[in-house]
């Protein structure tokens, strides 16, 4: 498959972080929406930087919804990780969305590669 074009995840303005508000499935925060159908497939990837100064957990789920399927990462205090590294396919509207420990000192940035 061939690399059509990339871009910012969905949820960012202009490329700026993602800041995760929501501390439950309930109030997950949209990071990105792959397109519709099923020709194209997405690759995001996702880094996650942790302003507190102490570790906090994101949770990102994903699906229709954007909370089936939640896998929880321990973000260390200061720090910037990668959670998800472009070896994931997304197709069909699917969502990815995530939520904190606390609301307002994690934030997320990235981007994907459209692939077809």
């Amino acid at each position: 498959m061939a690399i059509l074009s990339g871009g910012v995840l969905s949820g960012s303005t202009d490329g700026e972080p993602i800041e995760i508000t929501g501390t439950s499935s309930g109030g997950a925060v949209d990071l990105h929406v792959s397109p519709s159908g099923t020709t194209s497939w997405e690759e995001p990837w996702v880094y996650c930087y942790n302003s507190d100064t102490v570790d906090r957990t994101l949770t990102i789920g994903f699906g229709t919804a954007g909370t089936s399927n939640p896998q929880t990462f321990t973000i260390p205090a200061k720090q910037k990780l990668p959670i998800i590294q472009g070896i994931e396919r997304f197709t069909n509207a699917r969502k990815i969305s995530a939520w904190a420990s606390a609301a307002n000192v994690l934030f997320v940035t990235g981007g994907f590669n459209r692939v077809g």
